[in-house]
């Protein structure tokens, strides 16, 4: 997958880290607060809950810093009642960052960046050629991980689709026809429903390159073996 628009992270990883903006731009002065660290904590706290690559530090975030402050600039004030400048809010997340130690909760996030770079199959879909549907299988696996146990709204299912909610619960229920995964609790307008993983295990695929090295090493094995015997 190609580099998103910034060039740092690739475009799902940006995505996930668009979503995770969204979620932490403050709506009310309650969540302003009154120490006035208040919504960078909560922006860290979101930014945290995604599966960074263990090589991305914070410099790598500030492009999305810039974009959560521009959208949040009108709640942000300082300790002398005054607005806040980019370089304040920086300062402040560069402060902050190592002493969040506690993430929201953004599995689902991470589910669909994994899901995303996955090279295995899903057994019961070996006959679905959909993309998109495939997609949702995967990404209600790696939420499963580790205990089978996951949560999904139809809303969230048609978002990863691209479709609308209704479609979402469709194709939610095609997968417990097919044995991929059932329902053990439905949800309601405030809870997503509680799923198990039921499939068989994932069949991992190699690439071609992945191939064609093993084969490779195989046959200069085979050359060195012959090498010695021949000595």
């Amino acid at each position: 997958m190609g580099k998103g628009s910034y060039g740092v992270f690739d475009e799902a990883m940006e995505a996930a880290l668009e979503r995770a903006i969204q979620k932490a731009i403050p709506v009310d002065n309650e969540q302003v607060g009154y120490i006035g660290n208040e919504p960078v904590f909560l922006l860290c706290q979101y930014l945290k809950g995604i599966d960074l690559p263990k090589s991305a530090g914070v410099k790598g975030l500030k492009p999305f810093i810039g974009q959560w402050y521009e959208l949040s600039k009108e709640k942000l004030i300082d300790e002398e009642g005054c607005p806040m400048t980019f370089g304040q809010v920086w300062a402040q997340v560069v402060e902050v960052w190592d002493k969040v130690k506690y993430s929201k909760g953004n599995a689902l996030e991470t589910a669909k960046i994994r899901a995303g770079k996955a090279r295995y199959e899903i057994p019961e879909l070996n006959w679905c050629d959909d993309e998109k549907m495939l997609y949702l299988a995967r990404v209600c696996y790696e939420l499963s991980r580790p205990d089978g146990v996951f949560f999904m709204s139809g809303y969230d299912a048609g978002e990863i689709l691209g479709k609308d909610q209704k479609t979402g619960r469709a194709f939610l229920k095609m997968l417990q026809s097919e044995g991929v995964i059932r329902c053990t609790k439905v949800g309601n307008r405030h809870k997503a429903s509680e799923y198990l993983y039921i499939g068989t295990p994932v069949f991992h695929t190699e690439s071609t390159e992945g191939q064609q090295q093993k084969v490779q090493k195989m046959i200069e094995d085979m050359m060195r073996a012959k090498t010695q015997r021949n000595k």
